[in-house]
């Protein structure tokens, strides 16, 4: 059993919250022009029809149109603009 397998069982048996105990990134969408993703680790590529962020589950890659970064914090990331699309790579 690795590390994240241990934590998610522990998560279970103790009621508490995933994203906390593994890192897991949250994901908000409201509607299809805001997007909040917290527990990110990094910013892979930025252009204005994608942005791609690096997480502890692999690539989130998003689509869409005018997209453009509201507000950047240490862990958290606000995208704004038309969203088409929200693919996870791991």
């Amino acid at each position: 059993m690795n590390y994240n397998e241990f934590m998610e069982k522990l998560a279970d048996k103790l009621d508490l919250p995933k994203d906390v105990l593994i890192n897991l990134p949250v994901i908000t969408l409201t509607g299809n022009i805001v997007l909040n993703v917290e527990n990110f680790k990094g910013i892979v590529r930025y252009e204005d029809n994608s942005v791609v962020l690096n997480s502890s589950i692999g690539e989130i890659e998003i689509f869409g149109e005018n997209l453009f970064i509201k507000y950047l914090v240490s862990d958290e990331v606000r995208i704004e603009g038309k969203i088409k699309k929200i693919i996870i790579k791991d």
